[in-house]
């Protein structure tokens, strides 16, 4: 994925909803308050954003005046929550949108009755939607969903380096997505909306690549330069990264690192190769089999000046 792109950042106000009605399915009957101010930007990218229209009871992620947007930076709520597990991620799918909830617990192990603040980023160009948790979320019972939809594909919770835990939602297809978050309550949840995005929206142009153990955010496949940044999350024996980098069939660099984390969730990893060879490379992102040494994880091609 190439970072050098930059991500628009944009702050809504806290979104709260009310629970009308509570279903044992990923979905709840809700009432969504307007937000109290409206949005401010900071930067001068332009943000498109979808308002949404009201729907009946089979499209509650459409329901509301809250908006969706394919951009930017969201700041939900404040302060700290009761929630400090992430127990379950659910998925629903409705005519013209799709619908996951972040279900969390106590310390005690029963369901959260309020949740953190917690900040939620579309990052267009690479095709995800991530929620950075509350601080005081720390542990989680799942690592990843993997979901049939036509909006979402599959959903990782990641371990970043500083420890804290974010969820990324990936997108389905190169067809850009709008997205809004919300907490609902009775217990509380994290409940993110998506819909097609307008024409107009950015495109999903650097896709992670993703594999069995391993998620290649960043660099893309494609024109690259150095430093080469290798970055994304893992799941490898003992967290255990290999990156190696391939020249006409000759490793050229190697780096091993160690992600944050390959047990309860995805560990993030990060890595600079400062200088290599130009011409068409391989990038090899995994790990090396324990039982023969063999290779396994992810290819990407790369094309160095």
């Amino acid at each position: 994925m190439n970072r050098s792109t930059p991500v628009a950042r944009l702050r809504w106000p806290a979104l709260v909803a009310a629970v009308v009605a509570v279903s044992a399915c990923a979905t709840t009957s809700t009432t969504t308050p307007s937000p109290t101010s409206s949005p401010t930007l900071s930067g001068t990218t332009s943000l498109s954003a979808v308002t949404t229209t009201a729907g009946g009871d089979d499209a509650e992620c459409l329901t509301g005046d809250l908006e969706f947007r394919a951009e930017g930076l969201a700041v939900v709520g404040s302060g700290a929550g009761d929630g400090v597990q992430i127990s379950g991620i659910r998925w629903r799918s409705h005519p013209g949108c799709e619908r996951v909830v972040v279900d969390l617990l106590t310390a005690s192990g029963a369901p959260a009755s309020t949740i953190g603040g917690f900040s939620v980023e579309m990052q267009p160009e690479r095709g995800f939607i991530r929620l950075a948790m509350p601080p005081e979320v720390t542990t989680t019972g799942v690592a990843d969903v993997i979901i049939d939809g036509g909006l979402a594909q599959r959903v990782f919770v990641v371990r970043r380096s500083d420890g804290s835990l974010a969820i990324d939602i990936r997108a389905q297809s190169p067809v850009p997505v709008a997205a809004r978050a919300l907490v609902v309550g009775g217990p509380s949840r994290i409940v993110v909306d998506l819909r097609p995005a307008g024409e107009d929206s950015p495109l999903v142009v650097a896709p992670p690549t993703i594999g069995d153990r391993v998620v290649v955010l960043s660099p893309a496949p494609g024109p690259t330069e150095y430093p080469l940044d290798v970055s994304g999350y893992a799941r490898t024996f003992e967290a255990t990264v290999l990156v190696q980098l391939v020249s006409a069939g000759r490793v050229a660099a190697q780096v091993t690192t160690t992600a944050a984390d390959s047990r309860d969730a995805w560990g993030a990893f990060q890595v600079t190769i400062g200088s290599g060879p130009g011409g068409a490379l391989e990038l090899l992102v995994g790990e090396a089999s324990a039982a023969d040494g063999t290779f396994d994880g992810v290819t990407i091609t790369l094309e160095a000046p």
